[in-house]
């Protein structure tokens, strides 16, 4: 079995990983930083 979509499909893989790496550490750091009780996002109005 020697199909030639294995490496096409690898390097797909792989940028999709690339693509969305970034988003999902983006979304882990705004949900972190949600989560924490003393956030300065929105400005510390109390």
């Amino acid at each position: 079995m020697s199909t030639p979509d294995v490496p096409a499909l690898c390097q797909a893989g792989m940028a999709i990983l690339a693509l969305f790496m970034p988003l999902a550490i983006a979304w882990g750091i705004v949900r972190w930083s949600m989560r924490r009780p003393g956030r300065r996002i929105q400005g510390q109005t109390d």
